[in-house]
């Protein structure tokens, strides 16, 4: 029987009952087995309305970063045992009755820093409430559903929030990692000194998704250039 997880993080089970009526379906016996097992539930990384919402100022942003180069080309070809079951074409497969994929170049200029910033706003009220935390979690599935989009694209990401820096390397690289630990952030409380987005202005290089609970005024002037940045209290407006 498939089991569904109502949200992210680390579910831990005990024992297990295991019932059965075989073998002929009159009586039902049941045995209680102890097993501690753990399993950890990314967050979902299928696009939602927050990540629609910001899609077309993202691309726009993205597109005007890459020195004039456009969209990711792609050509289709047939399958072959190496390939990896995301980039099947469902629909070319269903047309010409065999599986077909999608073949992508990698853009040089493809890279991105992806950054969570885990930190409350100070005067936000709501930092310790149920709407802080649910406000906090649509972040986290935000940037789930934005590395794997970048996971997609073949892009170069990297990813950096208070806990974590990745190496640039390959979004197939990094892809697990990032939601490793997006399954168990925690929101953690004000910082006053802004660390973690003073200390983006040193990669002035890599285009920056910033996701921050921070008000629009505190974000620092020298990132705005190279920087995207989704405000999570707007989000629910």
């Amino acid at each position: 029987m498939p089991i569904s997880f109502p949200a992210r993080g680390v579910y831990r089970q005990e024992a297990f009952r295991i019932v059965t009526r075989f073998p002929f379906g009159f009586l039902q016996k049941a045995r209680r087995v102890d097993l501690r097992t753990e399993a950890l539930v990314y967050p979902s990384v299928e696009p939602t309305r927050d990540f629609f919402e910001i899609l077309p100022g993202l691309q726009g942003a993205t597109e005007s970063q890459a020195k004039g180069r456009g969209q990711d080309l792609y050509a289709l070809r047939g399958y072959v045992p190496t390939d990896s079951a995301r980039h099947v074409h469902w629909k070319a497969s269903a047309r010409l009755g065999s599986l077909m994929v999608r073949e992508f170049t990698r853009e040089e200029d493809a890279r991105v820093l992806l950054v969570l910033d885990p930190h409350m706003a100070a005067a936000d009220p709501s930092a310790k409430s149920n709407g802080g935390a649910e406000r906090f979690d649509r972040a986290v599935t935000l940037c789930a559903s934005l590395a794997w989009h970048f996971l997609e694209r073949n892009a170069l990401l990297q990813f950096r929030s208070a806990e974590m820096d990745t190496p640039l390397a390959p979004a197939e690289e990094n892809i697990y990692g990032i939601l490793r630990y997006l399954a168990l952030a925690q929101a953690l409380p004000p910082d006053p000194e802004h660390k973690l987005l003073a200390d983006l202005a040193a990669s002035p290089e890599l285009f920056k998704i910033i996701v921050t609970s921070q008000p629009r005024g505190s974000i620092p002037a020298n990132l705005w250039h190279t920087s995207y940045v989704i405000f999570v209290e707007e989000l629910f407006r």
